[in-house]
């Protein structure tokens, strides 16, 4: 007799997907760990999170046991950061040397009124940091896209009239030094704050995705000068359902993958939802859409990430100021996945060895991409969803920076995947 469906819960039994593009859904994982922002990043030989906790960014080892089972490695926890905690919103990427570029936003005297980049070496030691924005109250620093690649090393932020796609945004270039060499002007449409950037491996292009308050992602391709190539609507949920933060965004072989966040389209109720995953082919036709949580709104998630190193996928994200993470294998045959050096924001002609996807890899197996795009932000009706300070006890921290701060059986298995399948939009 097959076991029932809270016994397999309990032990743990992953949903198989019997077609599409994963073979392995697992369940979410609390990680025991409390804070905001949690980012898984692959490290040689391992995982890292990446997590804010107290208005600062800490890292802790990311320890697998096996498909689904994680575990931190507490005692060899450390801040990256030492702002006093006055650090809300947080960006994290690997640029194509395998050093890493940090922005965060935070409070000096006003609301999110500053930006600071920090510039870190391959294990996460800091090279550089400088305050990229400072008072700056005309501009709404919360959840910045940061883009690392070889077309531009920088944070992007709206402009005054943050709700107004009339509006241009502004993409700051970072220096060595991590200060700003120059500024580029980018479209108001989408909204920068909650949007994502990633560099495409083989030309040079950069897709930049996002929402505006409304049902359609907004995806944009830029040249190299960050003008518009081209523009797609591509709509996702339906139903009454309004798909917000698309945080996760990787290019495998020649599908996309965008993790993102869904919830009751209801006034006054913040940005918590469900997690979502969808497929995409290169023209951004949605292939397939996998619903991964089912916590509702009210208790809900928030800021999604994506990391994969091979067929392995990671998806993370914080409910109630806690730590969850998702794995998925990926199906290689669907997904094409060989020997394609990915995105490393460098040309594959000038790459060695093979790399994995993303805009934030190191040249070589062992520097696969961190994951997405770092950027994080909302599109819900209190203007973001992130915390206040990544704070680790208040449950109730979705103003992104709101607050000033201070210095299976088989039968199992189809319940589940059934439970979680979406319709692929037409």
């Amino acid at each position: 007799m097959a076991p029932s469906l809270l016994a397999a819960l309990h032990l743990g039994i992953p949903a198989v997907l019997a077609e599409g593009f994963f073979a392995e859904v697992g369940e979410p994982v609390h990680l025991e760990s409390s804070g905001t922002w949690a980012r898984a990043l692959p490290r040689a030989g391992g995982w890292t999170l990446a997590f804010a906790r107290n208005g600062e960014l800490h890292t802790v080892p990311l320890e697998r046991e096996d498909f689904g089972v994680f575990s931190l490695a507490r005692t060899e926890e450390r801040a990256l950061t030492s702002s006093g905690g006055v650090l809300t919103d947080h960006a994290i990427k690997r640029c194509p040397d395998g050093t890493w570029l940090h922005v965060a936003t935070g409070t000096v005297e006003d609301d999110s009124d500053s930006a600071w980049a920090f510039r870190y070496d391959a294990d996460l030691e800091l090279l550089a940091e400088a305050l990229i924005q400072d008072r700056v109250t005309e501009v709404p620093h919360h959840d910045p896209p940061v883009l690392c690649s070889r077309l531009g090393q920088g944070p992007a932020f709206p402009g005054p009239e943050e709700f107004d796609p009339s509006g241009d945004a502004s993409f700051l270039h970072l220096d060595a030094a991590a200060e700003v060499a120059h500024t580029s002007t980018l479209p108001g449409d989408p909204r920068a704050s909650g949007s994502s950037l990633l560099t495409l491996p083989d030309a040079d292009r950069t897709v930049y995705i996002g929402y505006n308050y409304r049902d359609t992602m907004h995806v944009l391709e830029l040249d190299a000068d960050f003008e518009v190539v081209s523009e797609r609507e591509v709509l996702l949920l339906g139903d009454g359902l309004r798909a917000y933060w698309p945080q996760g965004l990787l290019r495998v072989g020649e599908h996309y993958l965008v993790a993102f966040m869904g919830r009751e389209d209801m006034t006054g109720g913040g940005d918590r939802g469900d997690v979502f995953l969808g497929v995409f082919d290169d023209d951004w036709t949605l292939l397939q859409q996998e619903q991964l949580t089912d916590f509702g709104w009210e208790d809900g998630a928030m800021r999604p990430w994506l990391a994969r190193r091979g067929a392995q996928l990671l998806v993370t994200y914080d409910r109630s100021n806690q730590h969850y993470i998702q794995e998925l294998t990926l199906d290689v045959a669907a997904l094409d996945i060989t020997d394609d050096p990915g995105d490393t924001g460098q040309n594959p002609a000038e790459l060695e060895t093979p790399v994995d996807t993303g805009d934030t890899g190191e040249p070589g197996p062992d520097y696969p991409d961190s994951g997405a795009t770092g950027d994080s932000g909302g599109a819900g009706t209190s203007g973001s969803g992130s915390s206040t300070g990544g704070g680790d006890g208040d449950a109730d921290s979705e103003g992104c920076g709101r607050r000033a701060l201070l210095p299976l059986s088989w039968g199992l298995l189809g319940l589940l995947a059934l439970r979680r399948r979406r319709a692929v939009a037409d």
